[in-house]
């Protein structure tokens, strides 16, 4: 059985912010073969590197009275939030900022250090970088909230694709993949690109939003019936599985199934803080890691790249 690669969440994100070129780039020296960053659109259409739109918990933006004045309340997917979002600030705005670590329970020292980063930025150290250490480094590109994005007059699809394509990213062995939560967002990127895309999928009760506005009760978990699986292979070329979701659901036979239909399983988040463990582990996040690989998943997730294998 091979070894599952190892897919850096937000970079080295259990020991840099997340999002910066140092959590990147400390990624890569502990061995991860791949990044997997988000991206979300500044009020002038540029895409910027975040997990979130909204600033306040990964930035110093609370130290900006310029920009107070951007606080405001919004409701994403049922989520009510007040803060500062990139969607309503521009890029030269959002360039004053600087990133911090978001979990309290992680080291502060690198806090206030590194910008806030575009994609295009981080496309052209991602070909500096391959061609400085002269081996391939895929980067995992996450739609956030596409429906969303699209609804204010931002596609991220469209957008997204043209850069790449301008960066020379555009066939199917190229080292990026395209993921998303939402099936509309994956099955249009398709007829935009030859990239490969990865299906996202949530917690098993949890629905994908671009279904749930339209009535459509479907769940991640009835998601991974056969019958659905077949579809999602017809556009996808892999699956992003919550962990709870892959070990509630299948397990082993899941990842057959996949396998059998020519669908990678990729795997997030796996950390090792007691409390993102598992029930089943008890806390051992070693033990957590080694039950999903010994499932012979494809790839793993993790803030933490330096993985023994």
């Amino acid at each position: 059985m091979s070894k599952p690669a190892i897919i850096a969440h937000r970079g080295a994100s259990g020991y840099r912010p997340e999002h910066t070129l140092a959590a990147y780039e400390l990624a890569i020296a502990q061995g991860a073969e791949a990044i997997e960053l988000d991206i979300v659109p500044t009020k002038d259409g540029e895409l910027v590197v975040r997990h979130d739109s909204e600033l306040s918990q990964t930035t110093d933006i609370l130290t900006h009275p310029e920009l107070s004045h951007y606080r405001t309340p919004k409701t994403l997917y049922g989520q009510t939030l007040e803060g500062w979002f990139t969607e309503d600030l521009t890029l030269a705005e959002i360039k004053t900022l600087r990133a911090k670590e978001p979990f309290s329970f992680r080291s502060s020292d690198y806090d206030f250090q590194y910008p806030i980063l575009t994609l295009s930025e981080v496309l052209q150290w991602h070909q500096v970088t391959q061609q400085k250490l002269q081996r391939p480094i895929t980067l995992y590109i996450e739609i956030k909230h596409s429906h969303y994005f699209r609804s204010l007059g931002l596609p991220l699809e469209e957008r997204l694709i043209e850069l790449l394509k301008n960066k020379g990213y555009k066939f199917s062995l190229d080292p990026i993949l395209i993921l998303s939560f939402e099936i509309e967002s994956v099955q249009y990127l398709r007829s935009l690109t030859d990239l490969r895309l990865i299906q996202l999928m949530a917690q098993a009760e949890d629905r994908p939003y671009d279904r749930m506005i339209k009535g459509d009760p479907v769940t991640y978990q009835e998601l991974l019936s056969l019958p659905q699986l077949t579809q999602i292979a017809q556009y996808a070329s892999g699956l992003g599985l919550h962990k709870e979701l892959l070990w509630s659901k299948g397990r082993q036979d899941l990842v057959n199934q996949c396998h059998d239909l020519n669908l990678t399983v990729n795997v997030w988040t796996f950390r090792r803080e007691s409390q993102f463990v598992l029930p089943d582990f008890s806390g051992d996040w070693q033990k957590e890691m080694q039950a999903f690989m010994n499932l012979g998943i494809d790839s793993l997730i993790t803030d933490f790249p330096d993985v023994d294998r």
